[in-house]
């Protein structure tokens, strides 16, 4: 139940947030709205009403071999608005776009734990740059700048990386 309540407190953060200004400088073609979608049949969010949801859902979980309520089947949604329509980013936005929003979405959710937590979050980025072109490599490094982070990568995809990168080579 924590976890329904401090996500839905961080998304109605993030209708505060500047996101709408972040998103300028991601090289989008359109402003980006990003949802919430709660696909748990939970009115009122509460540890009673969810085991006595789970209660309700044993025999049709245990017929399908998983648990169908709960926040593990919610989804993260994200639209971009082109020519006046909203549209899936997954079918608008190319690979490396679609991975800068996704990027900027965690750089936002690290900018809410350091709000509420007052303290600077540590980000590790497994394999970020591939599928990224030299632009999109400089605005995901602008993204995380003021932040301690570390990018794991193939060695043929730091060509895009600003010089003032810190490198360690393992081979």
């Amino acid at each position: 139940m924590q976890v329904i309540q401090e996500r839905r407190k961080f998304f109605q953060w993030l209708e505060r947030s500047t996101f709408n200004v972040q998103r300028s400088t991601l090289g989008l073609p359109g402003p980006v709205k990003i949802e919430l979608i709660e696909r748990h049949p939970l009115a009122e969010v509460t540890k009673e009403h969810f085991l006595k949801l789970l209660a309700e859902y044993t025999e049709r979980d245990l017929v399908v071999g998983r648990t169908t309520v709960g926040p593990h089947l919610d989804e993260i949604y994200f639209s971009v608005e082109i020519h006046n329509v909203w549209q899936p980013t997954k079918y608008i936005l190319s690979r490396g776009e679609n991975k800068i929003l996704l990027l900027a979405f965690i750089r936002l959710l690290g900018k809410y734990v350091e709000e509420i937590s007052g303290k600077k979050p540590f980000f590790l980025l497994d394999d970020v740059l591939s599928e990224l072109d030299a632009d999109h490599t400089q605005i995901l490094c602008q993204l995380f700048e003021d932040t301690t982070t570390i990018m794991t990568t193939q060695p043929n995809h730091t060509g895009g990386l600003p010089p003032d990168i810190k490198k360690i080579d393992l081979h």
